[in-house]
């Protein structure tokens, strides 16, 4: 009934913004590529998105892919990245192609990757996105363990700054406090440092789960 009823609803944003599968939603074009057989989790504001995602160019080359590292990406509650309005909404399991206008991305200056990919100005970018969790529920741990890439049940440094590396400047969300925002390494050297309540040089589950639950 849920679905039918959310379906319903999607038709009649479709009828006013697009044909169906096709909508804007917060100022981002959204295309949905793929559905779940039953939406048992929806993307929500004040969550935690987990997702893996493919990031393209106008001209369609790839800048981006979690895929690749098969390390999946982290987008916490408060992160002003424009891709959060179009994952709003999502099932778990939902793909969707979600385009972001130049001027909620990197606006009228190039951008150049860590890959040294030159985004050039003026560029509308398209994110192919796949839901993996929320954090409803279990999910919030499901998250943390996204992050550890080694599975040793803790986050050191580097698996942390390599999640501030994809969000790029969104590291101050996490009000570290930090006057020289410089290197995204220095960022995740005192996320650890201003969090790390044992002082053992990386932070554990209840450790992480605190900083998260505090920007909810």
């Amino acid at each position: 009934m849920m679905i039918l009823v959310r379906f319903a609803i999607l038709g009649l944003v479709v009828g006013w913004f697009g044909t169906w599968g096709q909508f804007y939603q917060n100022e981002v074009f959204v295309e949905i590529q793929e559905f779940p057989d039953e939406c048992v989790m929806e993307a929500q504001e004040g969550q935690v998105f987990v997702v893996h995602y493919r990031a393209y160019l106008p001209d369609g080359t790839m800048f981006f892919s979690s895929y690749d590292s098969q390390k999946p990406v982290v987008l916490l509650p408060t992160t002003k990245q424009s891709l959060r309005g179009g994952i709003l909404g999502m099932c778990v399991g939902e793909v969707r192609l979600i385009t972001v206008p130049s001027y909620l991305g990197y606006g009228d200056q190039d951008h150049v990757t860590e890959e040294g990919i030159v985004i050039p100005a003026n560029s509308d970018l398209t994110y192919e996105v796949k839901l993996l969790f929320t954090n409803d529920a279990d999910s919030m741990i499901e998250a943390f363990e996204a992050i550890d890439y080694d599975g040793d049940g803790y986050l050191d440094p580097n698996e942390i700054r390599y999640q501030m590396a994809i969000l790029d400047d969104e590291a101050a969300i996490l009000d570290i406090n930090l006057d020289d925002a410089d290197l995204t390494g220095k960022l995740a050297e005192t996320v650890v440092r201003n969090n790390d309540l044992d002082k053992d040089g990386k932070l554990s589950r209840d450790e992480y789960l605190g900083i998260v639950l505090q920007e909810v």
